[in-house]
């Protein structure tokens, strides 16, 4: 079992956590955009350049899991459209046309992308703190916890995420869980994150982790991912 970053160069492992996500998320902007969006833009490009971070959980060779955050909450969208308006209106096209409804699927797209875009304005994108995207796990592994260690892989992973915003200065933390995840609702609460709806849409939760400065970061009750 190996805990290590994703290596955005490294194609077979971007489309493994692509198609997690895909898995995972089918319903996120992101997920939408479908699985050229993702790979060749989205756990690659933007990963290289830093606006996103991913970690994934390998067995063997097989990529199990992953955690994507990102030092710029709320708005690393709108940081990597203004980078690559061009390219990203043209992954929005190609994704239109694969779906056959080039108007309709267009728009749903433009409207989507439109709606993360503003939701990088306003007090929380202004903090010093940073934002776990997407935590996911196959299903055979959800409860698995490797030989060398006492901890699931989506434990270890969330660990790694908190030493790494340590590393940046980061000590706190947002997670948007929609209300009706229940299972993420859970491990946030056993991960010892605070429940805050400041400033949270209707059908989402956000909780707030407060990471230890010393790096202790206990051990959490058992729960689901």
């Amino acid at each position: 079992m190996g805990i290590e970053r994703l290596d955005p160069d490294r194609s077979v492992d971007v489309r493994a956590v692509a198609q997690l996500h895909l898995e995972n998320f089918p319903d996120s902007t992101e997920a939408r955009l479908g699985l050229d969006f993702l790979t060749g833009f989205f756990y690659s490009t933007i990963v290289r350049e830093q606006l996103l971070e991913c970690w994934i959980g390998r067995a063997g060779d097989d990529v199990v899991a992953f955690i994507s955050f990102t030092r710029f909450p709320r708005r690393f969208h709108l940081l990597a459209v203004r980078r690559h308006l061009l390219r990203v209106f043209g992954l929005l096209v190609r994704a239109a046309i694969d779906r056959g409804d080039v108007r309709r699927v267009l728009m749903r797209h433009v409207g989507s992308l439109l709606g993360r875009l503003r939701s990088g304005s306003g007090p929380i994108a202004s903090r010093r703190c940073g934002e776990v995207l997407k935590l996911a796990v196959l299903p055979e592994f959800e409860t698995w916890t490797p030989d060398d260690g006492a901890e699931r892989v989506t434990v270890r992973l969330f660990r790694a995420m908190q030493r790494r915003f340590l590393e940046d200065g980061i000590g706190t933390v947002l997670l948007v869980v929609r209300k009706d995840n229940v299972a993420s609702n859970l491990f946030c609460h056993s991960m010892g994150c605070r429940l805050d709806n400041r400033d949270a849409p209707p059908d989402c939760n956000f909780f707030w982790l407060d990471i230890p400065a010393a790096g202790n970061f206990g051990h959490p009750a058992r729960a689901s991912a």
